[in-house]
């Protein structure tokens, strides 16, 4: 009887040994932690890029034909070719005497001017045989015709309006572009066939101003038309 006493209180003890032994471990989840501050990746909505009519990228890709061209301005008849520049003044520049001249020559890169006097009656020989170099800021022929076109990226043409333009010999047919570059809203009559510009305005807010380019001929200005003539000596 004691022995079976015994034997029942050692598998009381197994069976609670048993049950309170743990289960195996249960993966725990990764840590989560916050990070403060960072940056999100966004995605940024871009504009489709419009494309152009073929006939308006046609005539703004012509204007790569243009190698020279002359114009007038305020002050003159206007030669260009490359950076250089020359202007036949309407009128004498300067003072009577050594620093009166009537053609000024312009390095359009290095911002330079130089004067030279050809007129017999109003200069003398020795004048003539002279340049000197003068202020380039009232000579300033601003921004080339040819940059205005160049830095068009897209442009529409109203067909509702067309212009026939005096040349300084014939007529230009020219197209009515319009676009938009920086906010600023541009209107520019351009020839149909070098895409050379005649006329552009320029309209932002409650202002415009209007670039004209006269009796407009394209290239026919040579090197040696725009160069200071090389057996002419510097003077102060």
């Amino acid at each position: 009887m004691k022995f079976r006493h015994m034997a029942f209180l050692l598998m009381l003890l197994v069976i609670v040994g048993c049950a309170k032994q743990p289960g195996p471990a249960q993966p725990s989840e990764p840590a989560q932690t916050e990070q403060s501050g960072s940056i999100q990746p966004t995605e940024t909505a871009t504009e489709p890029q419009k494309e152009m009519a073929p006939e308006a990228k046609k005539i703004i890709d012509s204007i790569s034909k243009v190698t020279s061209y002359s114009f007038s301005n305020a002050n003159g008849i206007v030669y260009v070719k490359g950076d250089r520049a020359k202007i036949e003044l309407y009128k004498n520049w300067g003072n009577t005497g050594a620093t009166l001249y009537n053609i000024a020559y312009l390095d359009l890169k290095a911002k330079k001017a130089y004067a030279v006097c050809t007129k017999v009656n109003d200069c003398s020989y020795e004048m003539r045989q002279q340049y000197r170099e003068v202020e380039y800021a009232p000579l300033d022929i601003g921004k080339l015709p040819p940059e205005y076109v160049k830095e068009i990226k897209y442009a529409e043409i109203d067909y509702t309006r067309t212009r026939t333009i005096p040349k300084a010999s014939g007529l230009a047919k020219t197209y009515l572009f319009k676009y938009v570059i920086g906010g600023a809203k541009y209107e520019a009559w351009l020839d149909q066939f070098y895409g050379f510009p005649y006329e552009i305005t320029i309209s932002k807010d409650s202002s415009s101003t209007t670039a004209v380019f006269k009796d407009v001929q394209v290239n026919n200005v040579a090197d040696k038309d725009v160069a200071l003539p090389s057996d002419l000596k510097l003077t102060g």
